[in-house]
């Protein structure tokens, strides 16, 4: 067992001890309407719809594939895992400033220093590269589902077939990750629902990302390697949720009235009762 690394990660600990204080454990983010809103779309889908939404959706999905931006959440939590797997005595006790603690209950701050544009650069200058800054509670040992915190103007190069791009995202971000996890869960196994408010700037190219969106790796290391699934909520406060799968390469709707296989080069959507164009 090895101490757990305070440079980056700063653990707070409910009832710890003498020596700590007791700390209030903050609240995550509810992200329950945005669960039950994929499970349960409300609005129904036509060619008006998806005349409007087309552009928006098509956006939502370059920009998480020309950054990859939720792996820089993902990667970090990994990390995370590791950490907390490498302080632990294997009978659910880590180590913390030199104390041994069982089965905590706290919170966990992480600030991260982005890598940056610049392959010179001696080291990684948070005031250049930017950083991320995440929040997650432990109860009794167990990582909790929601992960929130804020990208500050975090910079990192992206490899994108033959081209490398020049990413970086501004503004605040919230993952959900189905359920309470373990340093052994393997998080690439779990269907994660982000939620993003801010810019994205792909090689000087801003781009607005204030959607939800959801990601089904099954395992793959590319971060649109599985499903996608985006949600689109109206100005109704309606909402449904396109879909893209990489394995067999289909999109498509699932709206208040079922499922849909959708092309967007044919501008074109059947299901089982109806089909339309826009």
């Amino acid at each position: 067992m090895k101490p757990l690394l305070l440079l980056t990660v700063l653990l707070f600990l409910v009832a710890f001890g003498a020596c700590v204080p007791s700390v209030e454990i903050p609240d995550p983010p509810d992200m329950q309407p945005l669960l039950l809103a994929y499970a349960d779309p409300s609005a129904q889908v036509g060619s008006d719809l998806m005349a409007e939404w087309e552009g928006p959706i098509v956006e939502t999905r370059q920009a998480i594939d020309e950054t990859s931006m939720p792996e820089q959440v993902l990667t970090l939590v990994e990390e995370l895992q590791d950490e907390l797997d490498a302080a632990d005595d294997g009978e659910g006790r880590i180590m913390v400033d030199g104390s041994t603690v069982s089965e905590p209950t706290g919170f966990i701050r992480l600030t991260h220093v982005c890598s940056g544009w610049d392959d010179d650069a001696q080291a990684a200058d948070p005031a250049v590269n930017g950083t991320i800054e995440l929040t997650l509670t432990l109860d009794g040992g167990s990582i909790q589902p929601v992960v929130w915190g804020i990208f500050d103007g975090c910079r990192w190069k992206r490899t994108l077939g033959d081209r490398a791009v020049e990413a970086e995202y501004d503004g605040e971000i919230r993952a959900h990750f189905g359920a309470p996890f373990g340093t052994d869960t393997v998080l690439r196994n779990r269907v994660i629902t982000f939620a993003a408010t801010g810019v994205v700037m792909v090689d000087g190219v801003e781009l607005p990302l204030r959607r939800s969106f959801r990601l089904a790796l099954y395992g793959a290391r590319r971060i649109l390697g599985g499903r996608l699934d985006i949600l689109v909520e109206t100005e109704d406060h309606e909402s449904f949720v396109f879909f893209f799968r990489s394995r067999d390469l289909a999109s498509g709707i699932h709206d208040a009235t079922g499922r849909y296989s959708c092309s967007l080069e044919e501008r074109r959507c059947d299901g089982p009762s109806r089909a339309f164009s826009w």
